[in-house]
């Protein structure tokens, strides 16, 4: 996955569900939709 932040969240998730002995799924990477006028020019 190349979102850092959503990367963030599935290893706190991840380590949250450990500490408490739960157990938990891996979610799929999510679809992150670029528009070509979102992309700054160089």
């Amino acid at each position: 996955d190349q979102n850092p932040r959503v990367e963030a969240r599935e290893a706190l998730n991840t380590l949250t569900h450990a500490i408490r002995g739960l157990p938990y799924e891996l979610h799929q990477p999510r679809l992150q939709v670029i528009f070509r006028e979102s992309i700054p020019e160089i």
